[in-house]
């Protein structure tokens, strides 16, 4: 009986699919990191699971059953290990750092103390298979990954296409979808040079793309574009403003108005970056 950890497998379908999987290969779910307001119906449908709020775990705060980690000390062949990763992780939280705060050794003790904490987790649960509901990307899902490739376990994680209906699955983000390329190859090996037909939806997607960048941004980029800097910056920036010397002068004499730091911020840099 694999022992299954699901990893940020929110919606109400990873549930029925843990269920079908459960009946089908005997994959007992064993931990579950996801929204707070499902843990309730998660522990009746799944009795022994442990369930941890996804805002818990991005911020290393156990649930009850798991209160006692083993947090052993990090040593230096393990980090000598992890030194990849590291370097990976540490690149990863230039999205937490909009006003360039976020130094080298502050990055370093985040990434050391989620390394910690996960491979506690794992040391507890012992899961035989992880499975993710996307590649990780919030550094502790992705440190989670990393332990269970250090460590052996299996991994599989899905792969979001243009059509939001269609996943594919796949064990190393980096890798992608094995079926992708077994198909590519294959259609590769057979070409003769004629059109290749698509399906309307596959014509639609295709056109969008070729057009201009404005028509082709998702929908949660303009989101984010309407968004900031009104709302995202004055949530994230705490700190003192560290280019007075732009603002000073003009403070001083009188001359026009005092800039503020967001006036002086260019969106689109902010999302090239």
């Amino acid at each position: 009986m694999p022992r299954v950890a699901y990893i940020t497998c929110d919606s109400p379908e990873w549930h029925d699919i843990a269920q079908r999987m459960l009946h089908r290969a005997d994959w007992r779910p064993v931990y579950w990191i996801c929204e707070p307001r499902v843990q309730e119906a998660l522990a009746s449908r799944f009795p022994g699971v442990i369930t941890h709020s996804r805002y818990d775990a991005y911020h290393l705060v156990s649930p009850p059953a798991l209160q006692q980690l083993p947090l052993e000390p990090l040593d230096e062949p393990f980090l000598h290990d992890m030194a990849e990763v590291q370097t990976i992780a540490l690149k990863m939280m230039d999205v937490m750092d909009s006003v360039d705060a976020f130094d080298f050794n502050a990055r370093r003790r985040h990434f050391h103390q989620r390394l910690q904490y996960w491979r506690a987790v794992l040391t507890v649960t012992r899961p035989d298979l992880c499975v993710f509901a996307f590649s990780g990307h919030a550094i502790y899902d992705y440190v989670v990954y990393e332990l269970c490739r250090y460590y052996g376990l299996r991994t599989i994680m899905f792969e979001t296409t243009f059509n939001w209906a269609l996943y594919l699955a796949m064990e190393d983000p980096l890798v992608g979808s094995g079926e992708i390329r077994d198909t590519y190859a294959e259609l590769l090996r057979r070409d003769d040079g004629s059109d290749v037909a698509l399906s309307p939806f596959c014509e639609v997607y295709l056109a969008r793309l070729r057009g201009s960048y404005g028509g082709a941004l998702p929908w949660y980029m303009r989101q984010q574009f309407a968004d900031f800097p009104q709302e995202i910056a004055s949530t994230m920036y705490t700190g003192e403003d560290r280019r007075q010397g732009e603002t000073a002068g003009r403070a001083e004499t009188g001359v026009g108005p005092r800039r503020r730091w967001t006036d002086r911020l260019d969106v689109r840099k902010y999302f090239r970056r």
